[in-house]
């Protein structure tokens, strides 16, 4: 009787196993596609690879995720449009380059200022969760990360001693910062960072809002040897998403693993800047670049304009029935909360 009851024992678990084999055997895996403008090694892409592989681990196997890096599919100027019609599955975009849309996002430059980027994300995610308005304009696309990691700096190809030397100059900008640099009487030009190199080497351009990093990542120490530093404060933002019609489609448990990893991907890339900036500042000191602090004269003229545009712009988003006075006020509200 033992004998038939061990036997009984082993069938049933070899029978389980058949048909557990079989059903894992059913589960089609899923297979998406990532697109991204930068290269394999830029700091954005070294965090997105650390990503790709924690998802498919903790999706056991059932989505594999195929890069296509450096503008392969993906291009600058059209990422949003181009991952809400499908070109890719999933990836990094830059909502202020869209032509039309995300103006909570665009505006958003300017309702932040004070802040530094450890407390700029605070507020932000806090604001973010009390006002619904914010993710829902990312309309076709589910964010799958919110970034910044920028605050902004001035390179330039010749020497800035006070603010008003920017006159004149032609600046590679967002175009979300047009209305300061006019204030100050230069051009603003909207270029994306991967053409920014070429268009300062031939003088086309004359100075560009760049990051720490960007002096050895995009190799701009090498045509720009004046580095104002601004500490201007890029908003954070829906830097990687996920085309819609691709989210719907997904089983509900593989939702909750891209879900429970987007705080994960925004900090991660945070952090991974932070170290990058570090490098760039290294880097551009060796190559002879100069770092100029102006004085808080001129940092107030600089960021005087600032507050009056946020108004405005506040304003603007109010009358198309978008909550632009209300995300102003809670994001100075809490950055003055939290620095005291």
């Amino acid at each position: 009787m033992k004998g038939v009851k061990i036997l009984y024992m082993i069938v049933s678990f070899l029978l389980f196993s058949v048909f557990s084999t079989f059903v894992f055997a059913q589960q089609k895996v899923i297979e998406l596609t990532y697109g991204s403008t930068y290269g394999p090694d830029h700091t954005f892409s070294l965090v997105d690879k650390r990503w790709i592989e924690k998802i498919e681990k903790e999706t056991g196997g059932r989505v594999k995720i195929k890069p296509y890096w450096a503008g392969t599919l993906l291009s600058s100027r059209e990422g949003v449009d181009e991952v809400v019609k499908g070109v890719v599955n999933i990836g990094l975009v830059h909502p202020s380059y869209a032509r039309s849309g995300y103006h909570i996002h665009k505006a958003s430059y300017y309702f932040y200022y004070g802040a530094d980027q450890q407390l700029g994300r605070k507020v932000f995610l806090e604001t973010l969760k009390r006002i619904p308005e914010i993710e829902k304009e990312y309309q076709g696309l589910k964010v799958l990360a919110w970034t910044s990691g920028v605050d902004y700096q001035l390179l330039s190809r010749k020497p800035i001693k006070k603010i008003e030397d920017v006159k004149g100059m032609r600046v590679k900008i967002t175009a979300e910062l047009a209305q300061v640099f006019k204030v100050l009487g230069a051009e603003g030009v909207v270029v994306p960072m991967t053409e920014t190199y070429e268009q300062m080497q031939k003088g086309i351009l004359d100075a560009a809002l760049i990051s720490y990093e960007g002096l050895k990542t995009f190799k701009l120490a090498e045509v720009g040897k004046y580095l104002v530093i601004l500490d201007f404060y890029r908003t954070h933002g829906g830097s990687r998403v996920m085309n819609l019609d691709t989210w719907n489609r997904l089983p509900d448990d593989i939702k909750k693993v891209f879900e429970a990893n987007i705080d994960w991907w925004g900090l991660e890339t945070d952090k991974e800047f932070e170290k990058a900036h570090k490098e760039g500042i290294e880097f551009g000191k060796r190559l002879g670049v100069q770092f100029i602090k102006l004085s808080n004269e001129d940092m107030e003229k600089f960021y005087a304009p600032l507050r009056q545009i946020a108004k405005q712009k506040a304003e603007e988003l109010d009358k198309m029935g978008l909550p632009g006075t209300k995300i102003l006020n809670e994001a100075q509200r809490l950055i003055q909360q939290y620095k005291k």
